[in-house]
């Protein structure tokens, strides 16, 4: 599965990023938690 669930709540305050491998591709997705 190409789907990563990404439960904010269990993250502090700060900023992420999530390696997504998708299609072959990585993909970076920032987050950012306030």
């Amino acid at each position: 599965s190409n789907t990563a669930n990404v439960n904010i709540k269990s993250f502090s305050k700060g900023i992420y990023f999530v390696h997504i491998i998708q299609n072959n591709n990585r993909v970076v997705k920032k987050i950012v938690v306030e």
